[in-house]
């Protein structure tokens, strides 16, 4: 045998030795986080925190239509987002802004009964007067 055949065969055995290492192991439980929209899932809220709108994706991921969540206030979905604190002064709640922003996970609860952890961007659109929020939800 050739050093540069040994040589390839000696990578080949340490690549499937690695992909062995990362398999699960048998028996663990599946994962209950719903599998990640191609597209995240947007919610439009008024300044009270009420859902005016939705995209596809956040239908799918939390199982409701779009018109089931018009109007609902968007603690239905994100039980942690209490709609009296999302704005302040008009511009966003500078700690829920700023958790936003780390990456801390909220936890999210589909129509099903499901829940999931999730991470949140949010922006303010519009002026002081009449701010809009955009969430983007994120399952993880």
């Amino acid at each position: 045998m050739t050093p540069i055949v040994s040589l390839l065969r000696q990578a080949d055995a340490k690549a499937d030795m690695r992909a062995t290492v990362r398999r699960d192991p048998p028996g663990r439980p599946e994962s209950k986080t719903p599998a990640a929209p191609a597209e995240p899932a947007i919610l439009t809220l008024d300044s009270r925190g009420m859902i005016r709108d939705c995209n596809p994706a956040a239908e799918r991921l939390f199982g409701y239509s779009r018109k089931d969540l018009a109007w609902q206030y968007v603690s239905l979905l994100l039980p942690q987002l209490v709609p009296e604190q999302l704005i302040q002064q008009g511009v966003a709640n500078p700690r829920l802004h700023f958790l936003c922003h780390i990456g801390r996970r909220f936890h999210a609860v589909a129509r099903d009964g499901a829940d999931f952890a999730s991470e949140l961007s949010m922006n303010v659109l519009g002026d002081v007067a009449n701010p809009r929020i955009v969430l983007i939800v994120r399952p993880v």
